[in-house]
């Protein structure tokens, strides 16, 4: 979707010109006139913003068996709308059964209760990047290292 300003703009002066009449009519001072011309034009720059800086997904693009290769916006955006994996990480098991090599590793997730800690420490074992989790799990890399800060003081 694109915004023509200056065929829009026409278009609000015309209705803001049809209002002010219409306000001068009920009785409205120039001031409050003034104030509802204000309010009005703060709501089309915000609608101009949006439209200036929004681009929409056709949505031919989400039905099946159409061809969306030469679609520039879904290609750039790939990434966001793809989802990996693994299924090790996401299992049903009870997370204290993972088990580390490292006993240190084995006493410190004693004391945790929280699945997805235990899921943590067991890729940062694998040797996996904490910007890698981050993905996996589908958080920020300072949530995640904010959760290894966190193991680090135990």
């Amino acid at each position: 979707m694109s915004w023509n300003d200056g065929y829009e703009r026409k278009k609000f002066m015309a209705r803001m010109k049809k209002q002010a009449e219409e306000y001068r009519a009920a009785g409205m001072s120039e001031e409050q006139i003034q104030a509802m011309y204000e309010f009005d034009l703060g709501v089309y720059k915000s609608d101009r913003a949006y439209y200036s800086h929004t681009q929409e997904y056709e949505a031919s693009s989400f039905d099946e068996g159409v061809d969306d290769s030469d679609n520039a916006l879904l290609n750039r955006n790939a990434d966001a709308f793809s989802v990996s994996y693994e299924e090790r990480y996401f299992n049903d098991s009870d997370p204290f059964e993972i088990g580390f090599e490292d006993e240190r590793l084995n006493r410190i997730v004693e004391k945790f209760n929280n699945p997805r800690d235990i899921r943590i420490l067991k890729m940062l074992s694998e040797g996996i990047t904490e910007a890698q989790i981050a993905v996996e799990l589908g958080v920020t890399n300072q949530a995640i290292s904010k959760r290894v800060q966190k193991f680090k003081g135990i």
